[in-house]
């Protein structure tokens, strides 16, 4: 959909391949698509990602009208939270976040330490 290959499987299984593989992992939503249609490098960033989680519900309608297959929506803290529980988080500087804000930077950091 939009150019994007969206994973099928759960937060723990999108944590395992990304364990394994490496990579970009992206969440696209409702206000990330009206940018896809307008912005080609965003669209771009978000296509070439190594892996796509179905974070939004309306992605995942989208995908049964539209390919007529099921996609599960991982959940964005479902996934972060897979993650929190790896060997990998674990080691300093093993993970690397781009967040929108500082704000967003000070709670994912709070969330990480008081979820571990």
């Amino acid at each position: 959909m939009l150019g994007i290959d969206f994973f099928v499987g759960t937060a723990a299984e999108a944590v395992a391949h990304m364990s394994k593989h490496g990579g970009l992992v992206v969440a696209p939503a409702a206000p990330s698509f009206i940018a896809l249609q307008d912005d080609p490098d965003y669209r771009r960033a978000i296509a070439d990602a190594d892996l796509a989680i179905a974070d939004s519900g309306w992605a995942v309608l989208f995908w049964r009208l539209l390919r007529h297959e099921k996609l599960t929506r991982v959940s964005g803290l479902a996934l972060f939270k897979a993650l929190l529980e790896t060997a990998d988080a674990q080691t300093p500087r093993n993970l690397f976040f781009i967040l929108p804000s500082e704000k967003a930077k000070i709670k994912t950091l709070e969330f990480a330490r008081t979820s571990v």
